[in-house]
């Protein structure tokens, strides 16, 4: 997490420059949504002894989410008048939050404590366990679509 938020604090300032200077914002949100899926859904693939594999996805997983953020709530402005943006900055994040806490849920009792986990996942090396990386990347993914499609 130290890596992750060095390279962000380096990062940011640079990317969100040029985001907004070069109108690559979109471009820049979608290749770090694109990052981000693609290495959650990585994390299916460690197995036991894979810890430096599984730290270097994981890391990049994470410098990939929070550059996303940058240029997430970059589209603030553009999405609401300066009377509603701590209103509607409010929803997101609540509504991010139900979304994180259901797919908790799902994950919970769809593969990790099901006694036949979703999908036909097996409990033999944790590979039930380990199919929540795949729910949480499609999740992400699914919920990251609506933006791309109605924000330009």
């Amino acid at each position: 997490m130290t890596l992750t938020g060095l390279v962000v604090a380096v990062l940011s300032p640079y990317l969100g420059a040029l985001a907004d200077q070069g109108g690559l914002r979109r471009r820049f949100l979608m290749i770090s949504t694109g990052i981000c899926v693609t290495s959650i859904a990585v994390m299916f693939f460690p197995g036991e002894g894979q810890v430096v594999f599984a730290r270097t996805v994981f890391t990049l997983s994470s410098i990939a989410f929070e550059l996303g953020q940058l240029f997430y709530n970059a589209y603030l402005p553009d999405l609401a008048p300066p009377s509603a943006i701590g209103r509607v900055s409010g929803f997101g994040w609540g509504a991010e939050h139900i979304g994180g806490l259901l797919c908790l849920v799902m994950a919970l009792f769809g593969f990790v404590q099901a006694n036949a986990p979703l999908f036909g996942f097996s409990t033999e090396a944790c590979e039930h366990v380990r199919a929540t990386n795949l729910l949480v990347a499609i999740w992400v993914g699914l919920f990251a679509l609506p933006l791309f499609l109605w924000t330009g």
